[in-house]
């Protein structure tokens, strides 16, 4: 029996490796079209058989990545994050909403949902905006890199946006001073 099931599992690799294909961009800045150097490409994939793949990298002195893509994968099954501080990060699947600065008592804003989820050869990422809401986009980014308790498994992408992290902790301290429910 043993040896069935370790067949099966070689098979399985086999096939997912067979498949697989690079998955290879640029990343630049919006504003001035330079690459953006140090970016994480973080990518995830559900595959056929169910399994998740996972993979990340950060992008070159040119801003370029090539992130390995398994073959197999589910259509609408593929997440492809692009994050650096200093930026907003960029999804295939939404849009991030960081306009305006947070507020007590305001709802998190929701993400648009794009209707083309292909990844482009080019990505290009805003700066964020200097009244952006690093909380919420904090916030999400916390959900796509440790919503289901595996950030250790993402060690590129959750070290970048400790700083954020940190930023946004300092944002929401100096909002909350002089307020009696910020506890």
């Amino acid at each position: 029996m043993w040896r069935v099931v370790v067949a099966a599992l070689t098979l399985l690799f086999a096939i997912t490796e067979a498949d697989a294909e690079m998955l290879e961009g640029q990343v630049v800045d919006a504003r001035t079209g330079q690459p953006v150097e140090g970016a994480v490409v973080f990518g995830r994939w559900t595959i056929q058989t169910g399994t998740i793949s996972e993979n990340e990298v950060h992008t070159d002195a040119q801003g370029r990545f090539a992130l390995t893509r398994p073959g197999a994968f589910r259509p609408g099954d593929e997440l492809v994050l692009v994050y650096k501080y200093g930026y907003v990060a960029w999804v295939n699947s939404m849009i991030f909403p960081v306009d305006g600065p947070p507020r007590f008592g305001a709802r998190l804003p929701t993400p648009a949902m794009r209707q083309d989820t292909r990844v482009p050869p080019r990505i290009t990422l805003e700066a964020f905006p200097a009244n952006g809401n690093h909380p919420a986009h904090v916030w999400w980014l916390h959900m796509l890199a440790d919503g289901d308790g595996l950030k250790d498994q993402r060690p590129k992408l959750w070290h970048a946006i400790e700083r954020e992290s940190a930023e946004a902790a300092k944002r929401m301290e100096e909002l909350c001073r002089n307020r009696a429910d910020c506890d």
